[in-house]
């Protein structure tokens, strides 16, 4: 991989990914006089990524970091790969005959070496099965009949694979209401599910399972768009959120949500808050726009979306919070970076990978993809 140092204070990398032929860029930091070093080309993505996962099966051992990435196209590379990916850091690879190209993959979750795929699909390699497939390394493989809904969130919990989405219960009768929970044979429910709206994303912190998204409430308790299951029943997280949460990410020791909401209990927020176990805070001056995406590498905060801008009028595609302040982590020579939206970033050994829907032509050609390495901080 062609890299350079400048002034032994920052470099980055950006993977960039386009059906069309793109290289492998190099550029300095802000700081540093901007250039470009070209490195060898490789073809990428087509379509829009709405999640990505990172499998590194030898921890710090030689073999390459995987990184598999779902979404709405067709093609990756030269294969066709139809809704999900594999990269190895040469070359991109199908799974099997791929999902579907006119439904999305929202969520990606590696689990027990099985890679679990959710989404909006019903048909494609994985005929029969709803919302959700299991790929083994080899082929595909259905967990029972599926769930009667799409699927936007994956995660683990427990040693076991949860879902959250739209769905009311499983196509072979069982209640579960916006999420779920696989044991490797069967499904379960948690309690008396969410309802009101649909789940959105999924986390794990202090031990508890979080979901988030547009519900308002389980059975007949009211909740506010964020709970935790407390291995009984779900709980509210104080008084909730007054908007769409879309995102989580567990900073330290406390759980970090971005969405669309101006308020996080009774404080007042923009699009990001803080849970720190008990009560909310508010993220920084938070950002306007609509947050898609939250990600942390090496202690830094990363939030990608649409449109997003800062108290200062700085516009971004992703943002790092640095001292209290949102900054790009992009020169300005990327500046057309900044159109489009990052739906999903993975912190990897590479670095933290991002995709969406964005492009940039100044001075290369860049879509859909990149990966971001910082060093010398």
């Amino acid at each position: 991989m062609g890299c350079c140092k400048f002034n032994g204070r920052l470099r980055f990398v950006l993977l960039v990914a386009a059906l069309a032929c793109s290289p492998l860029v190099s550029v300095a930091c802000a700081q540093c006089a901007e250039r470009w070093l070209p490195g060898p080309g490789h073809a990428g993505i087509d379509g829009q990524i709405w999640a990505a996962v990172a499998d590194d099966p030898d921890g710090d051992g030689p073999a390459p970091e995987q990184i598999y990435v779902g979404g709405q196209f067709a093609a990756a590379g030269d294969q066709l790969t139809f809704g999900v990916a594999r990269w190895d850091g040469a070359a991109w690879h199908s799974l099997g005959s791929g999902i579907m190209q006119d439904r999305p993959v929202f969520a990606l979750l590696k689990h027990g070496g099985d890679l679990y795929v959710g989404g909006e699909f019903n048909r494609g390699e994985v005929r029969g099965y709803t919302g959700i497939g299991k790929w083994n390394g080899a082929s595909w493989e259905r967990l029972e009949l599926g769930l009667n809904g799409y699927v936007q969130a994956l995660a683990e919990f427990g040693g076991d694979v949860v879902a959250g989405g739209s769905f009311s219960g499983t196509i072979a009768g069982l209640d579960a209401r916006r999420v779920a929970r696989w044991d490797g044979q069967h499904w379960h429910a948690f309690g008396d599910g969410l309802s009101g709206g649909y789940v959105k994303a999924l986390a794990v912190y202090r031990g508890e399972l979080i979901a988030a998204g547009t519900f308002t409430a389980s059975g007949a308790n009211p909740i506010a768009r964020i709970a935790r299951w407390d291995g009984t029943q779900w709980q509210p997280l104080g008084a909730g959120l007054n908007g769409t949460a879309v995102s989580l990410v567990v900073d330290g020791d406390t759980l970090v949500v971005g969405g669309q909401f101006t308020l996080a209990g009774s404080t007042p927020v923009t699009n990001l808050a803080r849970w720190n176990g008990s009560e909310w805070s508010a993220v920084a001056p938070g950002l306007t726009g609509t947050v898609r995406s939250l990600g942390l590498h090496q202690g830094q905060l990363h939030v990608g979306g649409w449109q997003l801008e800062s108290s200062t009028g700085q516009h971004f595609g992703i943002a790092v919070l640095r001292n209290g302040r949102w900054q790009s982590p992009f020169p300005v020579e990327l500046g057309a970076f900044g159109i489009g939206q990052a739906n999903t970033m993975t912190s990897c050994r590479q670095g933290l990978f991002l995709g969406g829907q964005f492009s940039s032509n100044q001075p290369e050609y860049i879509e859909n993809c990149a990966m971001l390495t910082y060093t010398g901080l």
